[in-house]
């Protein structure tokens, strides 16, 4: 917990009884990774479906969370992971023996008091002399993942971590693709459209 920011069941960021927004939040108001759909161009009231993800595709995404969190601090499990996601667990396994990484946390709330957000960055540590922050995805490549980076980077900043690099660590059956942010308008790009959404707000 950072600044008395917690998370509720809803994954939902407070600061005593006032919400905080979240990066997705963020990202879901400002439509970020979408292209406005018919309606929005005319300017027409209307929903948009944000039920992107299965239950059970959500559940394998936890238990990778913590077989991550788990792994990284150079732990030895006791048991196997579930069929369903043992390969990835090995990519896992494959992504600390190739970079040596040197864990020093993970799935903590960041809040960035300056913009006023929160995020929960999965793992931020060393690899040789270089501190990262790296956030895994077991999907495909996305180019909002670099903005999400940004995000956890300048979160983790605000807390005294000050990450030089930040990537997605993609994971496959028995392998793992390290992908590096390196665009520094991310950082830019972020604060831009965080500022701009507490902008918005003024005017609901």
């Amino acid at each position: 917990m950072i600044h008395g920011v917690t998370m509720d069941a809803d994954h939902r960021y407070w600061k005593s009884s006032i919400r905080i927004a979240g990066y997705s939040e963020i990202c879901a108001s400002m439509q970020v990774g979408k292209e406005d759909c018919e309606e929005c161009a005319k300017n027409k009231r209307h929903m948009h479906d944000g039920a992107f993800w299965t239950e059970d595709g959500r559940n394998q995404g936890v238990a990778l969370h913590h077989w991550l969190q788990f792994l990284a601090q150079g732990r030895v499990a006791g048991s196997e992971p579930e069929p369903e996601i043992a390969g990835r667990v090995e990519g896992i396994k494959k992504f600390i023996r190739d970079t040596r990484f040197e864990f020093v946390g993970g799935e903590s709330i960041q809040y960035e008091p300056s913009i006023s957000y929160a995020c929960t960055p999965d793992i931020w540590g060393i690899i040789g002399k270089t501190k990262w922050v790296i956030d895994m995805k077991r999907g495909a490549e996305m180019k909002s993942h670099a903005l999400q980076t940004a995000a956890q980077k300048i979160a983790l900043a605000a807390n005294g971590f000050m990450a030089v690099k930040r990537a997605a660590l993609y994971l496959k059956d028995g392998d793992y693709g390290l992908i590096e942010h390196t665009d520094r308008r991310d950082e830019q790009f972020w604060r831009t459209i965080s500022q701009a959404y507490h902008a918005k707000k003024l005017y609901i």
